[in-house]
């Protein structure tokens, strides 16, 4: 150092001088380049919007109004667009030097027109098909048949969505958009519309209207928003104010984003917009969403997109699958301008200046230099040693570096997840798995990035899953979500996502996050959901047959009163007296009443089966006649039952139940439109093929009932689950998805069979086939008495409804019988204690206070074991027939009983004992 220290004193005049003339030649360089940029002329160019004025536009504003673009040497006209204004064309004839239009761009330079992209603005299309959010429509299939309204210069888009999802043309009812296309939508004259997820969503919902939007980028089709283009004349004559107005234009979006309200009164005290400030502020939000200023750079253009949106329109035969893009993406490094030239010439001279003061100072230098290197030879020698000492530690450090890297990966391939990497302002995947490839079936290689994974994600989480992920990572935040992807094989695959986002001191520059299959999980919990629901489903129906088999007591109690008053009444009325008739009717009423109770505990599975001999055709004509009041007027019935129709062997209150489901469903077919409910019968003989044979059952003679309906049918599809437990096409609330299930359990029970045909638009015909029976209706029930049995008796009544014990004391009475009634079975039991053998015969009621029947008849027992007991109920859950047997109890009785079957459980209950 000291040597230095000496030769540049020793040289000092030298230097001064040269420094001297350096000094001289930048000064004239500099006043030069100042001459230059003071006489520079500012060029007025025009800028062509394609819309009237709004946020959408806010960075151009911005530059004009903050002096960014006088800054670069220009100045701005801007012109508002409209319906009528053809940007391109306003460009490519140079009545404005710079426009703005979005992916449209690319078929007009396709088609050769000589335009130049020079920035992306809006990284995602503005445009999304309006809909109401109440008319059902959520996505493209819905749009199917429903007047949507397209403007034709914005249809490719929204055509390559529809045919991504396998929609074709034809079947959609486009109509070309006009200036009427709010009005025909708020007037439902159209379904959808297209238009802009900047204002349309704000506008409807300030009326009160709640819309939705269907938008292509959540189906796969991502196309770019507002971008700024030039002409290439502009380009080759002007590259210096193509490329100032470009920086300024950057620097204007910049603003307005960092300063949006500033730019909204900008743009409401200058440029008399059509929207208030709600509007615009709504319109800015939307704007951010759509530029992704904390994520991508204003004006990045990525080829890989330009060139993925051109194949669609290729695709689509909007352009020749021979096209030619050269030439359309502006390249900003090489530029050239006054001041660059200014510069280079100024550089030159001070390296000539250098050079000669170089070569001056060389000259003088070079004996001394000789000395100084070779000392510092010495130097670098003994450096170089302790240089080659530090390389070796380093590659040691490297080595264990690479090896802790191979175990890092070998780590991440072992496990059953993907893991990923991607850098944020491509938005390209840095690293993925080779797991990806296994679990959801595509090529490492197909993922390139975030747009390749939103496509694989199921068509109804996408939007939802899209949003969620940009906008936890625009604020910096780690976050968890779970979505469908859809397998290479078509398939779907459960996710669950875990994403990290890593930070500089600039923000969010990288993701990375592990994708975890969790399909076995999403489908134990939707199993277990279906079990719960299945649960839910059995305890409501354990309900029901709680609730029948109270009303059932109640009920019969009730219809024992009437069904005895009145027919004591019609015993002393003559006949040709009217009310006799009446009380025909009542007693009819009052079966058809008993009955009914009957079918109600047969659905809650409260009562037992009884197979029997059975004339179905007055079954079915009956039970038609009740459900003619159930059934709307709007639907006929057509009821044919042949004379000839054989006796069957089966449950009369479960072929109602079989009857009544069939005809209720045909029904909930045809609730909309109305059509003919057909009710048949017929005798069959069971061919060898065509209809399935039950376990246990062959070719025989059989009842063929068949109920059709003219509904809308059935879809092949479902026709396969029909007989399945809980399985229902109706909508909820009409309908548990049981009716069917329960049909094919009876039928199965009874030895017999079910059958479904059905034909779309036609309607559904059930045929059901019952056993012919080898008896005819039992004589008992036919046989109708006329005489009944008497007695004389002694007969303990017990019952706690003083209606009952008085009607059966009176019936009793008038058959012989010495009765004696009462209403408790406590004091009951302490008359018989007080003279057990006073009495010949106890008939008593099950459900009373204190003492039930059983439990009466328990006491009666352990004091008189031989005691005839015959116990009658209108229903109850903790006895039944076998159970009184067991106990002592002679007879069981359902209420309520006719005349005629007590007399004769009396009288068969007596001499049997």
């Amino acid at each position: 150092m000291n040597r230095f220290r000496h030769l540049f004193h020793g040289n000092a005049s030298i230097i001064l001088c040269c420094c001297l003339i350096l000094s001289v030649i930048n000064g004239s360089t500099s006043e030069a380049s100042e001459s230059a940029a003071s006489n520079q002329k500012i060029d007025t160019v025009i800028l062509q919007l394609k819309w009237f004025h709004q946020f959408q536009f806010a960075g151009y504003y911005a530059a004009l109004h903050k002096g960014f673009f006088k800054e670069e040497g220009v100045d701005v006209i801007i012109k508002a667009g409209g319906p009528k204004v053809k940007v391109d064309e306003e460009v490519s004839s140079g009545r404005a030097n710079f426009g703005v239009l979005a992916s449209e761009l690319i078929p007009k330079k396709a088609q050769g027109q000589r335009l130049v992209l020079l920035a992306v603005i809006l990284q995602h299309s503005t445009r999304a098909i309006i809909v109401r959010a109440d008319s059902g429509i959520k996505s493209p299939t819905d749009l199917i048949n429903r007047r949507t309204m397209i403007n034709r210069n914005e249809d490719t888009e929204f055509l390559a969505m529809f045919l991504a999802e396998g929609i074709p043309p034809g079947r959609l009812d486009i109509i070309p958009k006009d200036t009427t296309a709010i009005t025909q939508f708020l007037h439902g004259q159209i379904d959808a519309f297209n238009g802009s997820i900047g204002n349309q969503p704000f506008l409807f919902q300030s009326k009160g209207i709640p819309v939705t939007t269907i938008r292509p980028i959540s189906y796969g089709i991502d196309f770019y928003g507002d971008s700024l283009f030039t002409s290439e004349e502009e380009l080759n004559k002007h590259p210096e104010r193509v490329d100032a107005f470009r920086r300024a234009t950057i620097r204007g979006w910049q603003y307005a984003f960092e300063h949006s309200g500033e730019v909204i009164d900008l743009i409401i005290d200058h440029y008399n917009p059509e929207k208030n400030r709600a509007e615009l502020q709504f319109e800015a939000e939307a704007m951010r969403k759509l530029v992704l200023p904390e994520l991508v750079d204003i004006g990045h253009v990525n080829p890989h997109r330009i060139e993925r949106i051109a194949q669609i329109y290729a695709e689509r035969n909007i352009i020749s699958p021979n096209y030619s893009l050269e030439g359309f993406l502006y390249d900003p490094s090489p530029v050239s301008n006054t001041r660059l030239i200014h510069r280079l010439v100024a550089g030159f001279l001070i390296f000539m200046a250098v050079a000669l003061f170089a070569g001056a100072v060389l000259i003088v230098f070079n004996k001394r230099l000789k000395k100084l290197v070779a000392l510092r030879t010495s130097e670098l020698s003994a450096s170089n040693k302790s240089l080659l000492n530090e390389i070796e530690t380093r590659k040691k450090a490297e080595k264990t570096i690479l090896e802790n890297e191979k175990k890092f990966r070998r780590l991440l391939e072992s496990t059953t997840t993907i893991p990923w990497e991607m850098d944020l302002k491509t938005c390209r995947f840095t690293y993925i798995g080779q797991q990806a490839e296994n679990i959801l079936g595509y090529p490492l290689d197909s993922w390139i990035g975030f747009d390749e994974w939103a496509t694989r994600v199921h068509p109804e989480d996408r939007e939802e899953a899209v949003q969620f992920c940009r906008h936890e990572t625009t604020l910096g935040k780690d976050h968890d979500f779970v979505y469908r992807a859809i397998h290479a094989d078509g398939s779907i695959k459960w996710i669950h996502d875990v994403v990290s986002v890593v930070r500089n001191d600039d923000g969010p520059v990288k993701l990375v996050g592990f994708m975890h299959d969790v399909t076995e999980k999403e489908r134990a919990e939707h199993e277990k959901k279906e079990l719960e629901a299945k649960l839910q489903q059995a305890q409501k129906m354990e309900s029901i047959g709680t609730l029948a088999g109270g009303i059932a007591h109640d009920f019969n109690n009730i219809l024992a009163a009437i069904l005895g008053y009145a027919d004591m009444a019609k015993d002393e009325i003559p006949r040709w007296n009217p009310a006799h008739d009446m009380l025909n009717q009542v007693l009819t009423a009052g079966d058809r009443a008993k009955n009914l109770v009957k079918h109600i505990l047969a659905f809650s599975r409260k009562s037992e089966q009884r197979i029997s001999p059975i004339r179905i055709g007055s079954i079915i004509e009956e039970d038609v006649k009740l459900m003619r009041a159930m059934i709307p007027t709007t639907i006929d019935i057509d009821l044919k039952i042949p004379s000839d129709i054989g006796t069957v062997q089966g449950d009369s209150t479960q072929i109602h139940q079989v009857l009544m489901n069939l005809c209720t469903n045909a029904a909930h077919a045809m609730d909309e439109h109305g059509g003919t409910l057909t009710v048949e019968l017929e005798n069959v003989t069971q061919p060898g093929e065509g209809i399935p044979i039950v376990e246990n059952t062959g070719a025989g003679e059989f009842v063929k009932l068949s109920v059709s309906d003219t509904g809308p049918g059935i879809a092949s599809d479902k026709l396969e689950r029909i007989f399945e437990p809980y399985y229902t096409t109706k909508e909820v609330g009409k309908g548990s998805g049981m009716g069917l299930a329960v049909v094919h359990g009876i039928m199965h029970s009874h030895g017999g069979m079910v059958n479904v045909e059905s034909k779309i638009g036609v309607g559904t015909i059930f045929h059901v086939y019952f056993p012919c029976s080898q008896r005819e209706e039992s004589e008992e029930k036919k046989e109708n008495h006329t005489t009944l049995p008497v007695g004389t008796e002694r007969i303990l009544l017990v019952d706690d409804e003083p209606m009952l014990t008085e009607i059966g004391k009176k019936f009793l009475t008038g058959l012989g019988y010495r009765v004696l009634a009462v209403t408790s079975s406590s004091e009951a039991l302490n008359i018989f204690k007080e003279d057990p053998g006073k009495f010949d015969l106890v008939i008593t009621d099950q459900t009373m206070p204190v003492l039930s029947g059983t439990e009466l008849a328990k006491e009666l027992l352990k004091i008189r074991g031989n005691l005839p007991i015959i116990l009658c109920t209108g229903y109850s859950s903790k006895v039944d027939k076998v159970k009184a047997e067991s106990i002592g109890i002679r007879e069981f009785a359902m209420k309520p009983l006719a005349k005629k079957e007590i007399a004769a459980l009396i009288r068969k209950t007596l001499e049997a004992s």
